[in-house]
């Protein structure tokens, strides 16, 4: 049965009490050490760590503090869980798990679209490979074309054919030999 604030309040935490005390070895704390940054008095602190084992949330919050840890870490598993059921309702943990699972199908959905779109990437990436490949292909071409036809042009101002003939002697053309002064027959 869920326990109002007040009543877990007035019922009290369970204390891990060897857990705090190896803590308070841990850091070279005596009672009054606590008692002073807690703002507890040294009797509290007192029947905190050897009296019953029940203590309000206000000096477990207390005994966090000066002990600078949480109220989840100075609780221990088993305090933390008393902490939950007497504070925290059954249908907001629910609520929470509800929304917990939204997130998590989302955070699915948003991992598969993500996956999706880094095929699309990656798709895309392979054809402006592919793309910067033909133009660079295209480029060697036009190169190449445009060195042919300056020493085409080069070899017209010299006065020769494109393949090397010197057009006052003649040019081959289909086997036959036509001359430009006479022509045989």
């Amino acid at each position: 049965m869920m326990k109002s604030p007040e009543s877990a309040q007035n019922s009290g935490l369970d204390l891990p009490r060897d857990h705090i005390k190896r803590m308070l070895e841990e850091r070279g704390l005596k009672q009054a050490d606590v008692a002073e940054k807690s703002g507890l008095s040294q009797a509290t602190i007192s029947r905190l760590l050897s009296g019953p084992r029940v203590a309000a949330l206000a000096e477990v919050q207390a005994l966090a503090r000066a002990l600078e840890v949480s109220v989840v870490e100075l609780l221990g598993p088993e305090g933390t869980k008393q902490l939950a059921s007497d504070w925290v309702p059954r249908n907001y943990v629910d609520q929470l798990e509800a929304e917990l699972s939204v997130v998590r199908q989302s955070f699915a959905t948003t991992q598969a679209e993500l996956a999706g779109k880094q095929a699309q990437i990656d798709h895309l990436r392979t054809a402006v490979d592919d793309a910067n490949k033909d133009v660079a292909s295209r480029e060697t071409r036009i190169q190449d074309l445009m060195a042919q036809r300056d020493e085409i042009r080069d070899q017209r101002d010299d006065g020769r054919d494109t393949e090397g003939n010197d057009p006052d002697i003649g040019i081959h053309r289909r086997g036959r030999h036509v001359g430009r002064e006479l022509r045989h027959e």
